[in-house]
């Protein structure tokens, strides 16, 4: 096992390094290269994490998909959002060695499966990094997460749409009585955050902010469950 973790570790840095060049690239304008440098890292980076973590796959898959943002790229549009899917993605791959690490070890009694799939990690990884935003969507994704597991536990099971949000499902529980008026408020500042991190403003979030956000998340996810 410790060789193939080292053997891994090389590859992860090396597709780090190919993530690095391809953002490098867009920042300089050469969007159309780009798009095609990471269509290949693309298929290379989701190859290793079918072999190796499994469990990351679908989250890496949607962030591909979404908005059709390649094909934006390779048109010269949306090149923020490119970075930010990128630096997402970049995160998800960075944190094998570690995943591996864990699994090595043998300390079941300790560290759970969730552990392994804990999408704060994820967020701190890319905050450490500065990526402020990506880590604080990703935050975000874990708080939405958890939201909807409230939704599932209540008595009845409440229903949600696709589109909905922090502030609706947050809103929501609260009109059923799961939370309360201090949990809804405290949903919403952190919803916040989240909004500034996901979508284009005149004012960017600080890393005091997302650091507030991936704290918070965590202890609103640990204090805040169905009875």
């Amino acid at each position: 096992m410790a060789t193939k973790i080292e053997q891994l570790k090389v590859k992860v840095k090396e597709l780090c390094q190919q993530a690095d060049q391809i953002d490098r690239q867009a920042q300089s304008g050469g969007t159309r290269k780009a798009a095609a440098m990471y269509e290949r890292w693309y298929g290379i980076a989701l190859e290793l994490l079918n072999r190796t973590f499994p469990a990351r796959v679908p989250r890496f898959e949607r962030i591909y998909q979404r908005k059709r943002t390649w094909t934006l790229l390779y048109e010269g549009r949306d090149r923020d959002d490119f970075q930010q899917s990128l630096a997402m993605q970049r995160g998800i791959i960075e944190s094998l060695p570690e995943v591996l690490d864990v699994r090595a070890l043998d300390v079941t009694a300790l560290v759970t499966a969730d552990l392994l799939e804990d999408e704060l990690a994820e967020a701190r990884v890319l905050l450490d990094h500065g990526f402020v935003r990506a880590a604080g969507a990703v935050a975000g994704v874990a708080l939405e997460g958890h939201l909807k597991l409230l939704h599932k536990q209540a008595t009845p099971p409440l229903q949600w749409a696709p589109g909905d949000g922090i502030g609706r499902l947050a809103n929501r529980l609260r009109s059923e009585g799961v939370i309360d008026k201090n949990d809804i408020k405290w949903a919403l500042r952190l919803g916040g955050i989240r909004d500034k991190c996901d979508h284009r403003q005149e004012e960017d979030p600080s890393v005091e902010e997302v650091e507030d956000l991936i704290r918070d998340t965590q202890r609103f996810t640990q204090m805040i469950r169905v009875d």
